[in-house]
């Protein structure tokens, strides 16, 4: 045999042996239901559940498209519900993004209504039931009201502001 078949045995028993080893992961205990089930609400592993578990005053959170930064962002809003000073607004670029197929308004509807949020479409608001507010706005025009002045807010986010060039 030539050098090269060996090599090529040698790399397919070490394929081989790999194999094996992910095919004799006991994977009985592995719970699919965060990607399966919509009743249970959790966070995914890495990314999404460093972001909602640091201890971080401001954090700063990217990746690719699908990635769950959104849903991070709804998720991240739940530990405060119960407070009823609780106040939050999450910023999207434009309303279409608010509001629009996969906007974050609507992703958050999908969680927070199950929790006992009341959803105020017209105001881009969730109400919970102990007086906790998450609001959704966008950054369209350049002009800002007092409506618009969200200082003294306990929880702010900005959710895919940025443009493409």
């Amino acid at each position: 045999m030539s050098e090269l078949e060996l090599k090529g045995i040698a790399h397919s028993k070490a394929r081989k042996r790999i194999v094996d080893e992910i095919n004799s992961i006991d994977v009985s205990d592995f719970d699919p239901s965060p990607w399966t089930d919509d009743n249970i609400i959790r966070p995914l592993p890495g990314a999404q559940e460093a972001f909602l578990t640091t201890t971080a005053q401001v954090a700063l959170y990217g990746g690719a498209a699908g990635s769950g930064k959104t849903e991070g962002l709804v998720l991240d809003q739940l530990s405060r519900i119960h407070d009823p000073n609780f106040e939050s607004v999450t910023f999207r670029r434009n309303t279409k993004s608010l509001k629009g197929a996969g906007g974050i308004f609507n992703k958050a509807g999908k969680v927070y209504k199950k929790l006992g949020a009341i959803q105020k479409i017209n105001e881009l608001m969730y109400v919970w039931p102990s007086g906790a507010t998450s609001r959704y706005r966008h950054l369209e025009h350049n002009e800002r009201t007092a409506e618009d002045d969200h200082q003294g807010l306990e929880y702010s986010a900005i959710d895919r502001c940025g443009t493409k060039q």
